[in-house]
């Protein structure tokens, strides 16, 4: 079973799709921000990583760049308002595999 990591502040869109990923057999560890979500990864397998690039404390580039160091195995997907299209980009190139942009449909 796949573990993922889902950071997002916007607390009801994070507990739903955490909710929809569990519901299709994947292991879900939900943060709000990235201080959180650094103390989560510490501590568990990890093979997909999903980021809010916008976070309050640590943003998504710097917690990406933290949890490539500390799982550097880990795919990462970025989460992206439209007017953030060029942060999702850079932080593609920090390592992301891709970017979502939000409203992402659940289904």
């Amino acid at each position: 079973m796949n573990a993922v990591l889902l950071v997002d502040d916007e607390r009801d869109f994070a507990d739903l799709l955490a909710e929809r990923l569990s519901a299709r057999g994947f292991r879900v560890n939900t943060a709000y921000d990235g201080e959180e979500a650094l103390r989560l990864a510490a501590g568990i397998e990890l093979d997909v990583a999903v980021l809010d690039v916008n976070l309050p404390g640590i943003d998504g580039l710097a917690l990406l760049r933290e949890l490539k160091r500390m799982k550097p195995q880990a795919e990462a997907l970025m989460l992206t308002g439209q007017n953030d299209l060029a942060t999702a980009v850079s932080g593609m190139k920090l390592g992301a595999s891709d970017y979502l942009v939000k409203p992402v449909p659940i289904e």
